[in-house]
């Protein structure tokens, strides 16, 4: 009785473990989304939501980003919302979705970075992070672009 009691208390413990060590890779992803962040001065987009240009990937919209996280990417449209130097930044209507191997998921806003010389790939990019919005993977995904 006692043994299976042991057992039992051994798998709650292991069980806790993973939840916690899930959180603490979630965090980890969190505070280098801050340690990564872009140099440029931004300036918002004029008339950001409805009427902006928008982007829709094309193909699958999950990646593994970092070894045991995967991002899932919401559904179109991702309207532009800031410009800087060398790109826009598109940002998705919901978050998105990191998931870890260990079950632990953690939604974020961000969306997608198109380089104005871009032939149609960008980059996810994460909110802002003490002002300046973070890229914390080199995650590609094709996208196709739509004017207003």
């Amino acid at each position: 009785m006692q043994a299976v009691s042991r057992q039992i208390e051994w798998r709650e413990r292991q069980r806790l473990g993973q939840r916690a060590g899930g959180w603490l890779l979630c965090a980890g992803v969190l505070l280098s989304a801050g340690a990564c962040a872009s140099s440029g001065r931004l300036q918002a987009v004029r008339g950001a939501e409805p009427n902006s240009s928008w982007v829709a990937i094309k193909g699958a919209r999950v990646a593994q980003v970092a070894s045991g996280v995967q991002v899932e990417m919401p559904d179109a449209p991702y309207r532009a919302r800031y410009t800087d130097a060398q790109g826009t930044y598109y940002k998705a209507s919901v978050p998105l979705l990191y998931r870890t191997s260990l079950g632990t998921v953690c939604a974020m806003d961000g969306g997608l970075y198109l380089r104005y010389d871009s032939q149609g790939e960008a980059r996810i990019w994460t909110e802002p992070v003490l002002l300046k919005p973070t890229m914390p993977y080199p995650t590609y995904f094709e996208v196709e672009r739509h004017l207003p």
